[in-house]
Parts: C-alpha cells; sequence; structure tokens
C-alpha cells in the first residue's frame, strides 16, 4: 500500500466507506520495507523477506556483541546463535506424558517464543527489542558521558523502538524505564544526574515529535476499537483444566517463573539467571561496567514482568505479553552464552560439573522442537490448496487489468486458507497488489479499528456470500457500505456454483475463465475496458 500511494498509508485491509480509511497499527518497519522496495524495484513482499532476514542478522548480532563486551571473550558470542535456535520442551514433555495429561496439567500454548520462532512471525518486535537494548547501552553511556551527539541518537532510537513496536519500543520500554531511571541516577553525581534527566527529557520530546503522526492516529483508532484502556493486570494463564479456576489463577502467578519459563526457554532462562547473577557478583569493581549490567538486569526482570502480569485487550490476542519478553530473553540468552562458556571450560578439564550436566540434558529435550521449527521454515507445509495458489498469480495479474490501485476487491476471506497455519487471505495479501473491502477476520483483529462483535459481523457477511449462501441485499451491502468495485470468485470458492453477483445491478462480469475465475468489476465503471473476447 506504501509503494501504491505513499505514506501516510491508507488501510489496505478494510474501510468503512471503501475510501482511504487510516491504518491501524505501528507502522515503521514496514515504512522501511517500502523504502528498501522503492530503491531497489523489489515487490512489497520481497522487501518484507529482505527487512526480516536484516532484522535477524542485527538482532542477532546485537546479542552477540553484547555477549562479547560483557565477558570479553568470543566463545560466548558464538554461543549466542545457538542457544536463540533453541526449542522448548513441550514435544519432549507430551512424549512422555502424553498430549491429554499434560494439557490438563498445563495449558496448551503459551503464545511465547525464542528468537527464531519471533523472527520469523514478528520480525518489527524484534527489531523493537534490539532497539531497546541499544537504548538501555546508551543511557548507561549518557549517565556517565552526556552528549549532544548521544542525546540525538537516543530520541532516534526510541522513535525507532516505540514506531516498531508500540508494545515492546514503547510500554514495555516506559515500564522498565522506571526500574532503570532511578538505578541510574542513584548511582552518579549531582551534575551528571543533572546533565541526564536534561538529556532524557530532549530524547523524549525528539522521539514525541518524531513519533507524533503515528502515536496521534493510533490514539484515534484505538477509541474506534470501543474505548477502555489497550493493557490490564492480568497474570499469564499457565495452568491446566486440573485445577480449579479459582486455585488456577493464584497458582499460575508463581508458575509463570517456576513451570512457563523454564519449559518454553530451557537453555536459556535457568542458566540465564545463574550467568546474570554472577556477572552481577563480579562486575562491582568496575563502575561502567556495574552499571551497565546492573541497566540490562533491570531491563530483563521488567521485560519478563510485563509479560507476566499484563495483558493487551487490543485485538484476541495476547501481543503485549507475547512481545514483551522480548527483550528480556535476548539479555538472559546473552548472560547463558557467558555462563555456558564457563561450564565447557570445566568440563574441558575434566571435572564434571553438575550444571553442565543438566545443561546436555535440556539440551537433548530441545532439540525436538528446535528441528521442528527450523524444518518448518525450510520446508513449509504441503497442502492441497498449494496448486491453488501456485496459480493465483495469474488470477491477480487478470483482476489489476480492470481495476485501479484505489479499488477495493472483495475475494473469499477464506481463500486458500489451508496454505497458512492460521486462516489469513494470504493469495490477495501477497499478491494481488490492490486494496481490499475486507481482508478478513484475523488481519482485521490488527489493522483495522472495529469493535469486536462489528467485526465478526462484517467477516460473517462476506464469508457467507463467498460461500455461495448471500441473504438478499448482501451484494448491495457489499458495495454500497463497503466500497467493493470488483469481485472475484474462484471454483474454491462455494459461490462458484451459486453465484451471488450474476444477478447484481452493481456489478457486471468482466471476465471468466473456465475453472478458473470470474471477475466483476462496478457497472459505473467508465475507465474499466472489457477485453472483447472476454465480453
Amino acid at each position: 500500500e506504501m509503494l501504491r500511494s505513499g505514506v501516510p498509508p491508507a488501510n489496505p485491509f478494510f474501510a468503512a466507506d471503501g475510501g482511504d480509511g487510516r491504518i491501524s497499527y505501528y507502522y515503521l518497519w514496514h515504512f522501511s520495507a517500502a523504502e528498501l522496495a522503492r530503491l531497489t524495484g523489489a515487490s512489497g513482499w520481497e522487501a518484507d523477506i529482505g527487512l526480516t532476514w536484516f532484522s535477524a542478522f542485527a538482532s542477532l548480532m546485537t546479542m552477540c556483541g553484547l555477549a562479547l563486551r560483557l565477558s570479553g571473550r568470543i566463545m560466548p558470542a558464538l554461543l549466542v546463535p545457538i542457544l536463540s535456535t533453541m526449542g522448548a520442551l513441550r514435544p519432549v514433555l507430551v512424549d512422555l506424558f502424553g498430549e491429554a495429561p499434560l494439557h490438563a496439567v498445563l495449558k496448551h500454548g503459551s503464545g511465547l517464543a525464542g528468537w527464531l520462532f519471533q523472527t520469523s512471525w514478528s520480525p518489527h518486535h524484534v527489531a523493537a527489542a534490539a532497539a531497546v537494548i541499544v537504548t538501555v547501552l546508551l543511557l548507561v553511556e549518557l549517565a556517565q558521558r552526556p552528549s549532544l551527539f548521544g542525546t540525538v541518537i537516543l530520541a532516534l532510537l526510541l522513535a525507532a523502538g516505540f514506531q516498531s513496536s508500540i508494545w515492546v519500543g514503547g510500554i514495555t520500554l516506559a515500564l522498565c524505564g522506571v526500574l532503570i531511571g532511578p538505578l541510574l541516577l542513584i548511582r552518579i553525581s549531582a551534575r551528571e544526574r543533572r546533565l541526564l534527566l536534561s538529556a532524557c527529557l530532549a530524547a523524549v520530546i525528539g522521539a514525541i515529535l518524531l513519533s507524533f503522526p503515528l502515536l496521534s492516529s493510533q490514539l484515534q483508532e484505538q477509541g474506534s476499537r470501543g474505548g477502555g484502556l489497550p493493557i490490564t493486570l492480568h497474570p499469564a494463564p499457565v495452568l491446566g483444566i486440573l485445577f480449579p479456576p479459582s486455585l488456577r489463577r493464584l497458582l499460575d502467578i508463581p508458575a509463570f517463573w517456576l513451570l512457563l519459563l523454564p519449559i518454553e526457554f530451557p537453555l536459556v532462562f535457568i542458566p540465564g539467571l545463574i550467568g546474570l547473577c554472577r556477572i552481577l557478583r563480579e562486575s562491582n569493581s568496575n563502575r561502567h561496567q556495574s552499571l551497565t549490567i546492573q541497566a540490562l538486569a533491570a531491563l530483563c526482570l521488567g521485560s519478563l514482568c510485563c509479560s507476566w502480569l499484563l495483558l493487551s485487550t487490543v485485538g484476541d490476542n495476547n501481543d503485549l505479553g507475547w512481545r514483551a519478553v522480548l527483550p528480556g530473553l535476548f539479555i538472559l540468552t546473552v548472560t547463558a552464552a557467558i555462563i555456558v562458556s564457563q561450564w565447557l571450560t570445566v568440563l574441558r578439564s575434566r571435572r564434571l560439573a553438575a550444571p553442565a550436566i543438566a545443561l546436555l540434558v535440556a539440551l537433548v529435550a530441545a532439540v525436538p522442537d528446535t528441528i521442528h521449527n527450523i524444518a518448518d521454515n525450510l520446508l513449509g507445509h504441503a497442502t492441497p490448496a498449494a496448486g491453488a495458489f501456485a496459480q493465483s498469480p495469474a488470477l491477480w495479474a487478470a483482476v489489476r487489468r480492470y481495476t485501479t490501485p484505489q479499488d477495493r476487491i472483495a475475494n473469499d476471506p477464506a481463500y486458500l486458507q489451508e496454505v497458512t497455519p492460521w486462516p489469513i487471505n494470504i493469495s490477495w495479501a501477497l499478491l494481488a497488489d490492490r486494496r481490499s473491502c475486507f481482508a478478513g477476520n484475523e488481519l482485521a483483529i490488527a489493522f483495522a479499528a472495529l469493535p469486536a462483535q462489528q467485526r465478526l459481523q462484517i467477516s460473517a457477511l462476506f464469508l457467507r456470500v463467498f460461500d455461495g449462501a448471500a441473504a438478499p441485499g448482501d451484494v448491495d451491502r457489499l458495495y454500497h457500505d463497503y466500497g467493493c468495485r470488483a469481485a472475484v470468485i474462484t471454483p474454491q470458492d462455494g459461490a462458484w456454483n451459486r453465484d451471488p453477483f450474476a444477478t447484481s445491478k452493481l456489478l457486471r462480469l468482466a471476465e471468466a475463465v473456465d475453472g478458473k475465475w470470474r471477475i466483476y468489476v462496478a457497472a459505473d465503471g467508465s475507465d474499466v475496458t472489457i477485453p472483447q473476447a472476454q465480453k
């Protein structure tokens, strides 16, 4: 959409009147991808792939560099990529105890995931987490050596983190700042304190000015979702149905630390805590190193506590809880790499070490999930719908012949939903290069500022139309209420055999290819020329 119409971007997923609408999402990362596409001539899809790779590489190198800085040795930096790709213990626990008994004790799925999974699915949150860590390192530098250049960079980092992920670079960093700020202020002189406060104030003002268009848009869109606070206090659910609801809510509080984090991050959480404590103890002799590790420890604690106690109410997913864990996870990965390198040295000297043996057991247990995650990225999932997906570039090329970049297209929100793990209208999203009237419930959750009930009603309308069960007036509603200037049906749609558009006076058939597609366009579309062979 940014490549088609610039910024601020229109909403390609939904607009109530079919106009431009406003995007209800933090989009700096996506804007960066659009810049990359504009500079190189790549498509939006290709630019997304490239920036995902860059975000993965940059975040990984941030952790490697921090490991090298804190330890002064190369081995921890080499261990960081290995630990970052390690999976959870859930697959092994399922094999040991069975799926039903395990999920009676432990809630099925937590939403938490490590670097590899998060980078694959949410690279903008990962990029924001790396920016948050660099922000804290820069704050420590400014506490001891304030400078105008450092203040400018701090403002840019704050704006970049916030606009890439409000959850990580905004809320999580702000709450962690409540811990980090006093920690730094009490450790520096009165003069340094004044300079640091001045630098922080200037950087925050600069970041707000840089982020103001996005910030104001987000505040307005939040009201459109039905009002209320975007976050609430709610401990992360951990335990399963074996525990009574009232007892479960109470036990969930310690279970987050005692069960969930060790299971989800077996090679990072406990070794990382041990490494963090050891580095904190050993850094007392060096003031700068001590300030750095204490600030990082505060960031780690605050990050995990946000994931532990806070729930985002925007949409159906707890994006705040799932993403807030990232800065803390990155820091624990670094400190785990440092302590593991020390344990490996002990093993090399042929002295038995209980921590090293426990680490080896955890490594073996984490391997199945690690292989599964890597295989998912490398191989994907072949489905019966994959063949139709491979043919859809030709479909969307045909659609583009009859539409303008501003036209909104109606097609089945569930079209080829089997191609993806979640029901996403992936063919339209990647290949259409046109706006949608309603891109489906899953995409509308994040990108359309709609109250949940209204969103579900609109989803039901589009689904029944393309399922061939349209009620009288449904097609008219698509045209008038949601600005559908074109419609596409395929043999995968129930509407292929019960076509509600064929009798519409608002849309006319522009192209029909037997066994492949039918394309309808607005009957008043004077700018549409139908080829003679298709009339």
